[in-house]
């Protein structure tokens, strides 16, 4: 049990220490260079309620941050970044998870804490190489049956909302290889 604590928090290290030691181009430096180049790219503080299109032309994306803006909703081409391995969803204002990031095939982890979620579709499942998925601060009450097929998923964080102990423990037993990240257990909910 020691060593499998030890190797999660050596992965989740590895995780963030990766996410900031790429350099993400703004938008502005990544339209001075050849789009097909541009693989790590960052919209984040923006105040975009929807996404450019010129974005379009950056097909090689690998990282795309897109937190802290006002997006309520992803438009369909966004599954056109098959590369995509990196997706930061973070402090927007989605109620409805975008069905088009279940065709991102490649992603790694997926960052959608403090939006306004309250339900997984069951076509995560195509996700299959998801291995973070951060829903800290949503109202999920349904989870689907996709998170259940996430055979690489390694972090799950879904504290920030309240749940039951039947559920934590019910969710721990289903999920025995993740490590799951909530609050403590409300017994009012049991």
């Amino acid at each position: 049990m020691k060593l499998r604590l030890a190797l999660t928090l050596a992965l989740f290290l590895f995780n963030l220490s990766w996410a900031q030691s790429i350099k993400f181009l703004t938008l502005e430096e990544a339209l001075l260079l050849p789009a097909d180049s541009v693989k790590h790219l960052t919209l984040s503080k923006k105040k975009l309620s929807d996404l450019p299109e010129i974005l379009k032309q950056f097909k090689n994306l690998e990282s795309l941050n897109l937190s802290r803006n006002k997006l309520s909703a992803l438009p369909n081409w966004i599954d056109q970044f098959s590369q995509l391995k990196y997706l930061d969803l973070d402090h927007n204002q989605l109620e409805i998870f975008p069905i088009p990031i279940t065709r991102l095939y490649n992603l790694e982890q997926l960052r959608m804490s403090n939006n306004r979620l309250t339900y997984l579709p069951d076509l995560l499942n195509q996700c299959k190489k998801l291995r973070v998925l951060d829903l800290y601060s949503n109202e999920i009450s349904n989870l689907g049956k996709g998170i259940y097929e996430l055979d690489k998923l390694e972090n799950l964080d879904l504290s920030g909302t309240m749940y039951g102990t039947i559920f934590q423990k019910e969710l721990k037993q289903h999920l025995h290889w993740v490590n799951i990240k909530f609050d403590p257990p409300c017994t009012c909910l049991d």
